[in-house]
C-alpha cells in the first residue's frame, strides 16, 4: 500500500518505521530541516519541502498519516490535503488536538472526497518504538476498516469509537488522568518525604501496592533515581492540559483538580523546570513544603555548593527548619498585625509561588488572613487558597 506521512518527529517516526519495515511503500515529510535528517537517517524517504513534492505523494497515497504538535498544524495539513489527496484516500490523523479542531478538519476534507479518520494515539515515544500504542478511531466506520491492518502494527489495541469526535474526546480523557496521576504522586510523595519516609522506600512499596497501574510502573523506575529526562515536557502537557479545560468548559464539566493541576504545569516552567518531564510537578510540590529537590544528573556532576553561596540561591531553593506554627505553637495567638507580617515574610520567602497564583490570602479585608488558625493552617501546609 501506498502511504504517505506527514509528521516524523517523536512519535510520527518511529510509527512511519514500522508501517515501512511491514512492506508498505512509504514517503514522509517534515516541516522541522533537523526532523528530515533525522528520519532520512533512520531509512525513511524523506521528500524535499516543496509543495510539488508533497501534493504528488499524496496524490498517490491510499492512506495518509499525519502526527503534528496542535491545532494550528493540523488545520494547515488539512488544507493541504484537501488540495492533494485523491478522492477516497483516507486520512488518518493521530495527534492530540481539540474536537473543534477535528471537525473543522473533516469539513474541509469531507468537502474534497478524502475519509478523514481521527485516530489518537495513547503512549509515549518509546511505547511508539515497541508498537504498544493504543489506537482511539473515530470518523467514518468504512474508512477503520479500511486503516485497520495498518493500525494494528501501532499496538496491540484498536478501538472504534463513533463516527464524529469520540476519539479526540477519549484523548483528552486519558490525558486528564494522566496528568492527575502526576498529581497525586507530587501530593503523596511529597506527604511521605515531610514525615521522614526514605524516597526510594516509597517507590517500591508503591510498586508493589493495588496503586501500581502501568503508567505508575513505567513513570517508577525513572522516578525512584530522581530522573526527569522527559517523555512528555511540561509545555506538551500545558497544551493537552488546555485542550482539556477548554473542552469541559464546553460541556460545562468542572475539571477543578485539573485546573489546579495545569497550575503546577506553570509554577514548573516559573521555577525552571520547563524542560523536564511533567512529572517535575513533583519539584513544585516538595519546595511548597520547604523539600529538598535533587536531579539524578546534578548529583552525579555539580560539585558541592560552597556555604556562603547558598545566600545566592532563590529563595524556594532555600530549606525551611519548620513551619511557623510548630516553631511558635506555644506562644501567643498572633493579632492580624502579626498575620500582615507573617503574610509578607512568606510572600518575601516564596516569591514564584505567590506570583504563579498558588497562595492567595483567604482574609475578610486585603493583606490579611481571617484569623491565626488560617495562618497556622497555611503555613504548615502552603496549601493553595483559590
Amino acid at each position: 500500500m501506498n502511504i504517505h506521512f506527514i509528521g516524523v518527529g517523536k512519535m510520527g517516526l518511529p510509527m512511519a518505521l514500522h508501517l515501512q519495515a511491514a512492506g508498505h511503500h512509504l514517503t514522509a515529510s517534515d516541516t522541522d530541516p533537523a526532523q528530515q535528517r533525522i528520519a532520512t537517517a533512520a531509512g525513511l524517504r524523506v521528500l524535499p519541502a516543496e509543495w510539488s513534492e508533497t501534493r504528488s505523494a499524496m496524490a498517490n497515497a491510499e492512506l495518509v498519516f499525519s502526527s503534528l504538535p496542535d491545532d494550528a498544524a493540523l488545520l494547515a495539513v488539512a488544507q493541504q490535503i484537501a488540495a492533494g489527496a485523491r478522492p477516497g484516500a483516507v486520512w488518518v490523523e493521530t495527534s492530540t488536538v481539540s474536537p473543534q479542531a477535528s471537525a473543522q478538519a473533516g469539513q474541509q476534507c469531507d468537502e474534497r472526497g478524502v475519509l478523514h479518520l481521527r485516530a489518537s494515539v495513547s503512549g509515549n515515544n518509546h511505547m511508539a518504538q515497541a508498537a504498544q500504542l493504543t489506537v482511539l478511531a473515530s470518523g467514518p466506520r468504512s474508512a477503520f476498516e479500511f486503516a485497520l491492518p495498518a493500525l494494528k502494527l501501532l499496538g496491540p489495541y484498536q478501538f472504534y469509537l463513533g463516527a464524529a469526535e469520540e476519539s479526540r474526546m477519549m484523548k483528552l480523557v486519558l490525558n486528564l488522568m494522566i496528568a492527575q496521576t502526576s498529581a497525586m504522586l507530587a501530593e503523596g510523595l511529597t506527604l511521605g518525604q515531610a514525615g521522614g519516609l526514605d524516597w526510594r522506600d516509597m517507590w517500591q512499596v508503591i510498586a508493589a501496592s493495588p496503586l501500581a497501574s502501568p503508567i505508575v510502573k513505567a513513570k517508577g523506575q525513572q522516578l525512584m533515581a530522581r530522573d526527569y529526562t522527559p517523555t512528555f515536557t511540561v509545555p506538551q502537557m500545558i497544551k493537552d492540559l488546555d485542550l482539556i479545560v477548554a473542552a469541559a468548559a464546553s460541556h460545562h464539566a468542572p475539571v477543578p483538580q485539573t485546573a489546579a493541576t495545569l497550575q503546577q504545569m506553570h509554577a514548573a516552567i516559573a521555577q525552571g523546570d520547563g524542560a523536564l518531564d511533567y512529572a517535575s510537578i513533583i519539584r513544585v510540590q516538595q519546595r511548597g513544603a520547604g523539600l529538598a529537590t535533587e536531579l539524578a544528573a546534578a548529583r552525579a556532576t555539580k560539585p558541592p555548593e560552597p556555604a556562603h553561596e547558598s545566600a545566592h540561591r532563590p529563595a524556594h531553593d532555600q530549606p525551611r527548619e519548620q513551619p511557623y506554627a510548630r516553631k511558635h505553637e506555644h506562644a501567643a495567638e498572633p493579632s492580624h498585625t502579626d498575620a500582615d507580617s507573617a503574610f509578607e515574610d512568606a510572600r518575601a520567602s516564596h516569591p514564584t509561588m505567590f506570583e504563579s497564583g498558588f497562595i492567595v490570602p483567604l482574609s475578610p479585608r486585603p493583606g490579611t488572613f481571617a484569623d491565626s488558625q488560617n495562618l497556622r493552617l497555611w503555613d504548615d501546609t502552603v496549601s493553595a487558597r483559590i
